[in-house]
């Protein structure tokens, strides 16, 4: 191979090639396989001719956390193909400093830049110790001129990812190590890891590594475990000791194991500020009202897990590894009973809900869902609520056309009060807020207080103010959200529109003039109309129950609704069971 050449901006000895010694011959004919392997996965048109091309001109280079492997605004010099590790992009402080996007085993870094001849247009550095192979500009050339497949085969890849991207068929995230850390000296987080990583055994390989295991292990050492496994599990100690640190730095996600029942603290070591934190609460019986916002003030994490069972262990499991099912339910008067159909119908066929939204009554159908009640009673307890034989109290019309007061005396009989935080499954609702003009997404915060929110039909039921701004349906802006529920780590989402059959049923020749309660509902919900539609193709499912002929507030119906949502569950079943497979 060729030696290695340092840019003059890298610090000396962050990079490292393995030496060709004679004694290390049969080792790295092996690690000569390995890399085609990985040169074959992320350039998978090459033909064998070019793979053998690539791996006589690729260096390997460690790459610790926190280091800036591409500049951006600086030139392309080389391809990048991660093996470990995760790195992120990032523009300049003038810009903001958000993450833009994540690299990990597998993914290609620079390629397309390094075609089009244009500077970098983000920053690239690691997120923590990492390895990629190094492929040079000058190299690459070098090899097209004796093999043609190879510029070939790199720019195909380069295409191939450009294009999934556009077509938003988001590739399975690239998480694969996790540090978990207990939150005091009490808590034994040895049981938990282990049943954690006998859930993640479904999507592959799992290996725990724990501080007596690192006695005499080198970095190469951790590494090949790495390479080696699906997923890693680092058990560190509860004291900031050194193995805790190297835990922290050496993960792609950490997460907090605390007792629910204890009193909240903060986090006893430093978190990088690019490396995801959750928290995981442990329960002996019943999840404690209040408790998990005192627990999310003093941690401040990303998400977080209730841990009960071991049902709740493997739901955990999912999210963590990014590979749960999420459900969003629209709005859309009675027509949203046809929810609980579509619920019923995945329960019958032991399909597992992650984590559930939604907006309007979408939103208390995900409420109820997600705090896991009986649904039938509950919702068509609150849906007498909704019916406008119930409004016997007319408001003067100043804000809206009810005070809806009988509605939210039996939203606080049934939630008190209950927090969203406390569902036990990952849970938000939308409303929308027309003081700044945005969707708002609730993941925290009283349970009634953004229900009503989400609920409220501008001009039929009277706004929220919370804070200094003005809140209503979130079917004003967007009635399908889909968005909110990706930040809970779902792969696949089941997403359940009940709202357009009002404008399909009047598309397909519906004749007369709307009652003022469907009109205002109708004009309350139009910005939803010109939201982006964000299905993934062969990831999201999307279910249209047959509800068209029901009307917005004919909660009389909530049998034939119910009845069209459970159909339409059935009717995709095959489709839903093909999305989680490819979760795998």
């Amino acid at each position: 191979m060729n030696s290695l050449k340092l840019h003059a901006r890298t610090p000396d000895g962050w990079l490292y090639r393995h030496p060709l010694s004679a004694a290390r011959r049969a080792e790295e004919d092996n690690t000569l396989a390995e890399r085609a392997r990985d040169l074959r996965a992320a350039f998978p048109l090459a033909d064998g001719k070019s793979i053998e091309a690539l791996t006589s001109i690729c260096s390997l280079m460690s790459v610790p956390g926190g280091t800036t492997l591409i500049l951006e605004g600086e030139q392309p010099e080389a391809v990048y193909i991660v093996m470990t590790g995760q790195f992120g992009a990032f523009r300049a402080a003038g810009r903001g400093q958000d993450m833009l996007d994540r690299f990990g085993a597998g993914d290609v870094i620079g390629d397309v830049g390094f075609f089009t001849g244009e500077a970098h247009t983000v920053g690239v550095r690691a997120l923590r110790n990492s390895e990629v192979l190094r492929i040079s500009k000058a190299d690459l050339h070098a090899a097209a001129a004796r093999c043609h497949g190879v510029l070939l085969a790199v720019c195909s890849g380069a295409v191939q990812r450009l294009q999934r991207g556009q077509a938003a068929s988001a590739k399975l995230p690239k998480c694969h190590t996790f540090c978990f850390v207990p939150a005091d000296d009490a808590t034994d987080i040895r049981p938990v890891v282990q049943k954690i990583a006998a859930c993640l055994e479904a999507f592959g390989t799992v290996v725990i590594v724990a501080s007596k295991q690192k006695s005499e292990r080198t970095s190469a050492w951790f590494s090949d475990i790495e390479k080696h496994s699906d997923f890693v599990l680092l058990q560190a100690d509860g004291d900031p000791t050194a193995w805790t640190r190297f835990c922290v730095r050496q993960s792609d996600r950490v997460v907090l194991v605390a007792n629910g029942d204890a009193e909240p603290g903060p986090v006893r070591m430093d978190v990088p500020h690019t490396t995801p934190l959750a928290l995981m609460l442990l329960w002996q019986d019943a999840i404690v009202p209040g408790k998990t916002t005192g627990w999310l003030a003093a941690v401040h994490p990303s998400r977080h897990f209730h841990i009960r069972s071991f049902a709740d262990i493997e739901r955990a499991s999912r999210l963590i590894a990014e590979r749960g099912l999420g459900l969003v339910l629209s709005g859309g008067g009675a027509k949203a009973l046809a929810h609980i159909g579509v619920i019923h119908a995945l329960r019958e066929h032991d399909i597992q809900i992650d984590a559930v939204g939604g907006t309007s009554v979408g939103a208390i159908v995900s409420a109820v869902c997600a705090l896991e009640w009986n649904l039938a009673t509950t919702v068509r307890a609150l849906a007498m609520a909704f019916n406008r034989r119930k409004f016997s109290d007319f408001a003067v019309p100043w804000t809206a056309l009810y005070s809806e007061r009988a509605f939210v005396r039996t939203l606080g009989h049934c939630f008190g009060t209950m927090t969203i935080e406390d569902a036990p499954i990952p849970l938000f609702c939308v409303s929308t807020n027309i003081t700044e003009g945005v969707s708002a997404v609730h993941r925290t915060g009283p349970l009634v207080t953004w229900l009503r929110a989400t609920t409220a039909v501008p001009g039929i039921c009277p706004p929220i103010l919370e804070g200094n701004a003005v809140y209503v349906d979130g079917g004003v802006l967007n009635n399908m959200p889909i968005e909110g529920i990706h930040g809970f780590g779902v792969a696949s989402v089941i997403a359940v529109d009940v709202g357009s059959s009002e404008r399909d049923a009047r598309s397909a020749g519906e004749t007369g003039l709307p009652g003022i309660l469907d009109l205002l509902w109708r004009v309350g919900t139009i910005g939803s109309d010109t939201a982006a539609n964000p299905i993934r193709d062969g990831r999201d499912v999307l279910l249209k129950p047959a509800v068209g002929d029901i009307g917005i507030f004919d909660w009389n119906a909530h049998e034939k609704v119910i009845a069209a949502g459970h159909q339409a569950a059935l009717d995709h079943l095959d489709e839903i069971k093909a999305a989680l497979g490819r979760n795998r």
